[in-house]
């Protein structure tokens, strides 16, 4: 497989963060959780964002969805300023651009079945127009992802399916409304590690087959090494990108005194 960074739109990366700065208000004042932080990424590239707990990098992530607007900066989508499109341009941008949670457990309404998970955004954008086209539409994303028979898991509830299991719905679900963009925040760190190697090749197979961009945020070095080697990695320190390139240089050539420390724990451990 092969990370393409392809620029889309007349040579301007598909999205991209320029110098977006998030800060959060505290009993002692303003603390920015994300400061200064800009990178590009084209049609079906892979990236990962890697850093310790509370560098920013989920917040990094949460603004790219555009689920949390920025204090300053830009997030552009194809060349244009999310936060200044209003409409069909600002729903285009929403079905572009999808989340993988890090629990899918907590992220899938326990009350549903993955039927009803699945076409609830098919019906809401119109991707489905009776109960017999959604049944179809989910059956080819559960075979898609990996849950096979379907028929099996389309009538199941949340609780009755394993974890990786239940990141596979999720992923199911993320794809349902033909997505530009995944961010996958910590979409396999909650899995027995023996699964973690069959979700990672999943999200590189669906990048492939439906040329989506993905950005996968982790803590784990050796995650990054798998999922992110022929794509980009940004690394995060105190809500800074300190680090951001081609993976094989950052990893092995780091000018950065924390991707250098965590490499060497990383093979400690």
């Amino acid at each position: 497989m092969t990370a393409s960074g392809d620029i889309t739109v007349a040579g301007k990366p598909l999205i991209e963060l320029v110098g977006v700065t998030r800060a959060f208000k505290t009993p002692g004042g303003f603390i920015k959780a994300v400061d200064g932080v800009s990178l590009a990424l084209g049609q079906s590239e892979a990236m990962c964002l890697v850093g310790e707990s509370g560098c920013g990098k989920t917040t990094t992530g949460r603004l790219l969805a555009g689920l949390l607007r920025p204090t300053s900066g830009q997030l552009l989508f194809e060349g244009k300023d999310v936060w200044t499109t209003k409409g069909e341009e600002l729903a285009r941008f929403r079905r572009s651009v999808q989340l993988v949670h890090q629990d899918p457990y907590a992220s899938l309404n326990p009350i549903r079945t993955v039927y009803q998970t699945i076409s609830a955004p098919l019906f809401r954008h119109k991707k489905a127009r009776d109960r017999r086209s959604a049944v179809s539409v989910a059956t080819d994303l559960l075979q898609r992802v990996g849950l096979t028979p379907p028929a099996d898991f389309l009538v199941k509830y949340p609780h009755q399916l394993s974890g990786g299991q239940r990141q596979r719905v999720s992923i199911a679900r993320a794809l349902s409304v033909d997505p530009r963009v995944i961010v996958a925040d910590e979409a396999v760190s909650m899995v027995d590690v023996s699964i973690r190697i069959s979700l990672l090749n999943l999200l590189l197979a669906l990048r492939d087959e439906f040329r989506v961009t993905i950005v996968l945020i982790t803590h784990d070095l050796a995650v990054v090494k798998y999922f992110g080697w022929e794509g980009k990695v940004g690394v995060m320190y105190v809500g800074k990108l300190v680090e951001y390139g081609r993976t094989p240089r950052v990893i092995g050539a780091p000018l950065h005194p924390y991707p250098a420390l965590a490499a060497h724990i990383s093979e400690e451990d």
